[in-house]
């Protein structure tokens, strides 16, 4: 016969974390294990926060430390602003104009650099995130896409009219 306390060690739950999306039965050790389950598996949204638990016929270990979220995980408190003092404080912010790129670098020689980074097996994000290490003018790409389609798309649909319009005059 087994002693109360083997028992009882038997009938711990090892996967205290269940995924809280609906129809999905995995269940982790720990809650970064869960936290890493949701976002390779594409669940949408953000993971809503978890209390361990255990299955029907097992109880959860007395010792187990429930984990604080990660400082990254929690969504600082944000500052609420009337309408006035936000237009303030959107215009009081300094605004950063392509006059003001470094040294030897235009809106097209970016735009082409961001267009062709994959190319040369660096991808777009990671080629952003090296401009902003090496200058201090910050690029978004939101900005670096409406350049590339002001200064590279409309230069390649110019040069295919013009070769049409040399076509029909041929």
């Amino acid at each position: 016969m087994m002693s109360r306390k083997t028992r009882a060690q038997l009938s711990i739950e090892t996967e205290p974390y269940k995924c809280p999306f609906p129809h999905c039965r995995t269940r982790k050790e720990s809650l970064r294990a869960l936290q890493g389950h949701w976002s390779r598996v594409g669940h949408p949204g953000i993971m809503p926060k978890i209390q361990p638990s255990a299955r029907n016929q097992y109880v959860l270990d007395p010792d187990l430390k429930i984990e604080a979220p990660a400082p990254s995980e929690v969504a600082p408190d944000k500052k609420k602003m009337d309408p006035r003092d936000q237009r303030k404080y959107a215009a009081s912010k300094p605004r950063h104009s392509f006059k003001n790129l470094p040294e030897g670098w235009t809106r097209e020689k970016v735009a082409r650099a961001y267009e062709t980074a994959p190319l040369r097996g660096i991808p777009k994000s990671t080629w952003l995130e090296k401009w902003a290490e090496k200058y201090d003018f910050p690029l978004c790409r939101w900005k670096v896409r409406r350049w590339v389609k002001k200064c590279i798309k409309s230069d390649a649909n110019e040069e295919s009219d013009s070769e049409e319009s040399s076509n029909e005059s041929d």
